[in-house]
């Protein structure tokens, strides 16, 4: 498919094209590129945007799961960085996980507590699969005192499992 380009003042009626054009570029549906023309978003994004994969053409998620959710356990513990889990986050859970991380470590600090070894081990994991590309499940935790559960919700796009959805109980 080709990309809608047009130069400003290109055409007849330039003046009232170009105030259309403008008025497209404040309402986010098309953007100017660096030589002055006018590109639109949508067809970008069909190129550059998300690109949603079928279960069948990724890897076998529960690796994933398992990783994800110690991890995340361990980013709350302060033992890992949270930029380590970044390939299987998407950005917004992302920017939540560094934050409640932070938050964590901020909190550790003003009672004068050091990192702790956290000793996790995956006891169970359940899944299931709404639609194509998606995989919900929950990933038990046992540790020496107590069990934790990890919700997480993958789904499959420009060809990798990424977690959109995150919830440490």
């Amino acid at each position: 498919m080709a990309t809608k380009v047009t130069q400003v003042g290109e055409g007849s009626e330039s003046s009232a094209s170009t105030q259309a054009q403008l008025r497209a570029v404040g309402e986010g549906r098309v953007r100017r590129n660096r030589t002055g023309q006018f590109v639109d978003n949508d067809e970008i994004d069909e190129y550059f945007g998300r690109q949603h994969n079928s279960s069948s053409d990724l890897a076998d998620p529960e690796p994933i799961l398992r990783l994800l959710a110690q991890g995340v356990v361990e980013v709350m513990a302060g033992m890992r960085d949270p930029a380590q889990l970044a390939n299987w986050l998407a950005d917004e859970v992302y920017l939540k996980v560094r934050e409640r991380a932070l938050g964590a470590q901020q909190a550790r600090a003003s009672r004068g507590e050091p990192v702790g070894r956290s000793y996790f081990e995956v006891a169970s994991v359940r899944s299931q699969s709404p639609r194509d590309g998606v995989i919900e499940s929950v990933v038990l935790l046992k540790g020496p005192t107590r069990v934790r559960a990890v919700t997480l919700r993958l789904e499959g796009y420009n060809n990798r499992w990424r977690a959109t959805s995150l919830a440490v109980l």
